[in-house]
């Protein structure tokens, strides 16, 4: 008998994985989006405004990458403001609040997306690449560091640890903290505040 088999294995140390975007980042990439929309290169105009709308909606619910590519328009009440995750990882079909500017987001994207999915062509790790590269951003993950950054920034911003929970589903409140990519200045403004 293995005694060891019933303890469950250390998970990661914490603030390790993804790099958190910043505000500023999230802005820059954007940015880049819609300038590659107007691109002579076919290939960075290739879904270029499809890329746009992806990292607002990925900065403004904290959603995952594969989450937004399943996503239905069904499933989503912009009258209610709110949005039935279509496919999460725990298969539970949470419901979760958006913001004003999200839905501001997905009527202008409405107009464009005609089909069930929100996200008919969905963006490849090839197009966020192009535009983290043209707009200077470096740093460990790709889509992922969205939904770091969106729990970072809210714990910077002061939203307490159980709502930002709530908001981007994790079981434990261990799980989020995971998450948490502190800068130095934020540390060093915490000190000075205790």
């Amino acid at each position: 008998i293995n005694p060891w088999v019933s303890i469950p294995a250390p998970r990661g140390r914490a603030g390790v994985g993804a790099d958190a975007m910043t505000q500023d980042e999230v802005n820059r990439l954007i940015a880049a989006a819609e300038r590659a929309e107007n691109s002579n290169d076919g290939r960075q105009r290739n879904n270029a405004l499809t890329r746009a709308t992806l990292y607002r909606l990925l900065n403004g619910t904290g959603m995952r990458y594969g989450e937004w590519k399943s996503q239905r328009w069904e499933d989503i009440d912009l009258n209610k403001q709110q949005l039935t995750v279509a496919k999460d990882k725990s298969r539970r079909r949470d419901s979760i609040p958006i913001s004003e500017s999200v839905v501001r987001t997905l009527r202008a994207w409405r107009k464009t997306s005609k089909g069930e999915l929100v996200f008919e062509k969905y963006p490849t790790m090839k197009g966020l690449e192009t535009d983290l590269k043209s707009c200077g951003i470096t740093g460990r993950g790709k889509f992922h560091r969205l939904r770091v950054g969106f729990i970072t920034g809210a714990f910077d911003q002061g939203i307490a640890p159980d709502l930002i929970q709530k908001l981007v589903r994790h079981k434990s409140i261990d799980q989020t903290h995971r998450y948490l990519r502190h800068k130095d200045e934020h540390l060093k403004s915490s000190i000075e505040t205790i």
